[in-house]
C-alpha cells in the first residue's frame, strides 16, 4: 500500500504541456521569415526501479519455510539544475531566457508503474504460495535437507524486475527564441561554465539539445539545423 500511495502521490497533479507547445507553434507560424532557435534540456534522472525485499519466516507443522516476495519499487534521483540559461544579443540588446518544464518524465513512469504494479502483485503473491508449498513438501518427504534445498531455491529465484532505461532524464525542457542575426548564442546553468555556440553557418532555423545528468556536470549538447 506503501508503494501505491508513493506512486499516486507522483502522477498526482500533473501539468499539461499543451499550453506550453502552443505557445512555441504559434510563436513559429508568426515568424515565419525569421529564424528560430529551439532548446530542448534533457534534465537530471528519471525515477529508478529498485527491489524491495519482504522474508518472513513461518512455521507450518514441523517445517520452518521462508515466505518471500520481491516487488520493484520507485527511487527518486535529482535534477541537475532547475532550468537552462539561454543569453542572446539582438538590435534591442543582451535579453536572457530560461527554459520551462515541457514533459515530467517522473510522471510518466511513475503513471506505467502504477498499472503495472496491479498485475506484478497478484503474481508474485502466487509465486511465494507456490515457493512455501515446495519447502513444506521438501521437509515431507526429504526431511531438513529438502527443506533447505527448497528454501535456497526459494531465495535465489526470488528477484523483482528492474529493468529499464537508466539514462531517461528526469524532465524535459524547452524555449524557442529568436535566432540572432549573428548567430552567437550563450548557454549555461548558474554558476557553472558558460558554454558560447556560433551558429550561423547558414540561414535556417536550428535546434540544440542539452543533455545533463547531475549537479556541477558540465553540460552535453549537440545542434541541428531545421528544414
Amino acid at each position: 500500500m506503501d508503494m501505491f500511495k508513493t506512486t499516486y502521490g507522483l502522477i498526482k497533479n500533473r501539468e499539461k504541456a499543451t499550453q506550453v507547445v502552443s505557445k512555441a507553434w504559434e510563436f513559429a507560424k508568426n515568424n515565419k521569415k525569421e529564424n528560430l532557435l529551439w532548446i530542448i534540456y534533457l534534465n537530471g534522472l528519471s525515477l529508478e526501479k529498485v527491489e524491495k525485499k519482504f522474508d518472513l519466516p513461518v512455521s507450518i507443522g514441523d517445517a520452518i519455510v521462508v515466505i518471500s516476495v520481491a516487488l520493484p519499487t520507485l527511487k527518486e534521483r535529482g535534477k541537475a539544475s532547475d532550468t537552462l540559461y539561454i543569453l542572446v544579443e539582438n538590435e534591442t540588446g543582451k535579453k536572457l531566457y530560461t527554459t520551462k518544464r515541457l514533459v515530467d518524465v517522473d510522471n510518466l513512469i511513475a503513471f506505467e508503474f502504477k498499472k503495472r504494479m496491479e498485475h506484478i502483485i497478484p503474481r508474485e503473491i502466487i509465486r511465494a504460495a507456490v515457493k512455501t508449498f515446495l519447502q513444506v513438501e521438501a521437509k515431507k518427504y526429504f526431511g531438513s535437507v529438502g527443506n533447505l534445498i527448497a528454501l535456497a531455491y526459494s531465495q535465489a529465484t526470488t528477484k523483482a524486475d528492474t529493468r529499464q532505461w537508466l539514462w531517461l532524464p528526469k524532465e524535459i525542457q524547452v524555449n524557442v527564441v529568436k535566432l540572432p542575426k549573428d548567430g552567437m548564442v550563450t548557454i549555461y546553468i548558474p554558476n557553472q561554465k558558460k558554454y558560447i555556440l556560433n551558429l550561423n553557418n547558414n540561414k535556417s532555423s536550428k535546434i540544440i539539445f542539452v543533455r545533463n545528468f547531475y549537479p556541477k556536470n558540465e553540460v552535453i549538447y549537440y545542434e541541428a539545423n531545421l528544414p
